[in-house]
């Protein structure tokens, strides 16, 4: 079980005897909205992704990727991508994935 602290979900021990008790966060996306968890569906979480800071690793893969896919682009006599529209291809394969 985790708690509730004002606006904050807390996980570990009532510290304060105004703590109301939630059950476990579902994932790291859901809100509490003062009864229930509230979990985003997939492309929610995307476009709460698209937001976030991106970490080195991720941006390491992503180009990678992107020069990959324009590789084979080249050798398959096809135009080379932005990396916008290779972004906006991969979320949308992301999207067509998870049922959006």
């Amino acid at each position: 079980m985790g708690f509730f602290i004002g606006i904050g979900y807390y996980e570990g021990d009532r510290v304060h005897s105004l703590d109301v008790e939630v059950p476990q966060r579902p994932n790291a996306f859901s809100t509490w909205n003062g009864s229930q968890w509230i979990t985003p569906t997939a492309p929610e979480i995307l476009d709460i992704r698209a937001n976030l800071e991106v970490d080195g690793r991720d941006k390491l893969m992503f180009e990678i990727n992107y020069d990959q896919e324009n590789r084979l682009r080249i050798q398959e006599a096809r135009p080379q991508i932005t990396k916008i529209q290779y972004r906006n291809a991969l979320i949308q394969a992301w999207k067509d994935m998870n049922g959006s």
